[in-house]
């Protein structure tokens, strides 16, 4: 939770600085601390756990499942950019980058759709189906070492 914590005050100081945010989350103390981002971030973990308050057995999954996807999605457009990026760079008459991309484009496509179908595959692990879990309520099947709780109906 401390990298997460982390990487989201990074995250969102950055994104200010590259002025997709406003310029107040990216504000810093004295001692050079973004203290808005860091709240911002705070703010978002303080959410995330009142929301799985009511679903305690389940919790875990249900953010698991949402990191999962969030990491999983950002790898997917990030091949997919490099590889149109790419492409588009060269056709103006860019300059060559000194940093290329081992196997390039034969491995930003295999991984882009690598990166789909593991996302795709997460509806058939009913664990991993926020609306299912959380709105229809229905039982899951989880590992021993997270109980299932049930409404005794």
């Amino acid at each position: 939770m401390n990298g997460d914590l982390y990487l989201a005050t990074r995250m969102i100081f950055s994104l200010s600085r590259g002025r997709y945010v406003p310029a107040g989350w990216g504000r810093v103390t004295r001692r050079r601390r973004p203290r808005p981002a860091l709240l911002g971030s705070t703010a978002g973990l303080v959410v995330a756990t009142i929301v799985a308050i009511p679903y305690p057995s389940r919790a875990y999954v249900y953010l698991f499942g949402i990191a999962l996807f969030g990491g999983l999605f950002v790898e997917v457009v990030i091949f997919m950019t490099h590889l149109f990026f790419r492409r588009a760079w060269k056709a103006r008459g860019g300059r060559r980058s000194p940093v290329r991309m081992v196997g390039y484009p034969y491995t930003a496509v295999p991984g882009g759709v690598l990166g789909t179908q593991i996302i795709a595959t997460t509806w058939w692990a009913p664990a991993m189906r926020p609306t299912d879990l959380i709105w229809k309520r229905e039982k899951v099947v989880q590992p021993a070492a997270l109980p299932v709780q049930t409404s005794g109906k």
